[in-house]
């Protein structure tokens, strides 16, 4: 015995409901996905989003703990202060002096002696704009007859070792020297101490100053000690 179940349609739909992967057309123009509780939606009004010109940093100096540079805004929106945030490796610069978009500085967070905590290496801050997303940062390029001349950014930050805590001690090591100086990275991974051919142990780091021990050196004499980062 055969049953034949038959299910009826209206002649007028497709599918019921209408999966909401067929209710897309093609374009070619940016267009924005609409979710209402999670679900896709059908945008009946105008659903495209239309990029401008985007906003550009340049003229980027540090002096000390003063970071500078220039906006250059070619959409003429307002922006107020309050819309500005500005980060240098992930660390806020607070906008100091009167507002202007052509001339704006900021401080840059600072380590306990008031230098900069700057992280050696190339530094390009982060900049943006609420709600016109992230400003870009123009390298100033200009040809001279055949000769690009730049005007670099991101601004490059060095690795500097000043000082030894301690100058002598014990062949047998084991004892904590401190070397101070700036751009440390703040991780203990990220930074290598050597003697004599050695690896030294890393207690601790902050941007001005490696704590360690000091490992068993098999010469007796100056040794150099050799710093490395990255």
């Amino acid at each position: 015995m055969t049953n034949t179940v038959r299910r009826a349609y209206s002649p007028r739909i497709t599918f019921s409901p209408v999966d909401y992967r067929f209710l897309n057309t093609a374009s070619n123009k940016i267009n924005v996905l609409v979710n209402t509780n999670g679900m896709p939606s059908i945008c009946t009004g105008n659903c495209e989003y239309a990029f401008f010109d985007r906003f550009r940093a340049s003229s980027l100096t540090r002096t000390g703990t003063t970071l500078s540079l220039s906006i250059s805004n070619p959409t003429s929106v307002a922006v107020t202060e309050s819309s500005v945030s500005i980060l240098v490796q992930g660390l806020p610069c607070t906008l100091t002096g009167t507002f202007d978009l052509s001339s704006i500085t900021c401080t840059l967070t600072k380590n306990s002696d008031n230098t900069a905590l700057l992280v050696a290496g190339n530094v390009a801050p982060l900049i943006f704009i609420s709600p016109h997303g992230i400003v870009g940062l123009d390298d100033g390029s200009v040809f001279a007859g055949r000769r690009l001349l730049l005007t670099v950014i991101p601004i490059f930050v060095p690795l500097v070792t000043s000082s030894l805590a301690r100058t002598n001690g014990g062949d047998n090591g084991g004892y904590l020297n401190t070397i101070s100086g700036s751009g440390f990275p703040l991780e203990v991974s990220k930074i290598n101490v050597s003697i004599c051919g050695a690896d030294a142990i890393i207690k601790d780091v902050s941007n001005i100053q490696v704590i360690f021990f000091v490992p068993k050196c098999g010469s007796i004499g100056a040794q150099t000690v050799t710093v490395t980062v990255g």
